[in-house]
């Protein structure tokens, strides 16, 4: 899923595949999750200019539907402000990415995408430390139904197991 602003800044999420592809269910104390996280590579890029990519297990097979199902329903004008966590935040069990909907006028949507801890850009004094960093996406409306449509053909590939 590639989300590109007007203004240059951009965010892209791509799935990589199961963290554990080949989990010994009698050796797991929860193998419903280890199962099922999922490898998100990611890429972005602020207004500003500052890039960064990422390789990590943030989200499991079921989160990454929610965040189908969420951003689809910011198309659809379903969702004025995300309230279910601190900030307005969709998160999740990995505090690595979240969204927030800042405004939705009908043909543009203004989306934040929190990108933190190993998804977050590396500082530049000290490459070892993660922070987090805002990325505020300007969107045409059609552009991220295709995203959000695209995203979900590449999930279809890896079911909750």
């Amino acid at each position: 899923m590639l989300l590109t602003s007007d203004d240059g800044a951009s965010v892209e999420l791509r799935i990589a595949g199961y963290e554990c592809p080949d989990v010994d269910l009698t050796d797991e104390a929860d193998p419903e999750w280890e199962l099922n996280w999922l490898v998100v590579e990611g890429r972005a890029r602020t207004a500003d200019g500052v890039t960064w990519s990422f390789a990590e297990p943030i989200l499991t097979t079921w989160e990454a539907r929610r965040l189908g199902v969420w951003l689809h329903a910011v198309v659809r004008g379903r969702i004025r402000r995300y309230r279910r966590r601190r900030n307005g935040m969709l998160t999740f069990t990995e505090p690595n990415l979240g969204f927030a909907l800042r405004r939705h006028d009908g043909e543009d949507v203004v989306l934040r995408v929190r990108l933190g801890h190993e998804s977050g850009p590396t500082g530049a004094r000290r490459p070892s430390r993660h922070r987090d960093a805002d990325v505020t996406l300007h969107l045409a409306t059609g552009a991220l139904r295709d995203a959000v449509t695209d995203w979900e053909r590449e999930l279809s590939a890896y079911p909750r197991r």
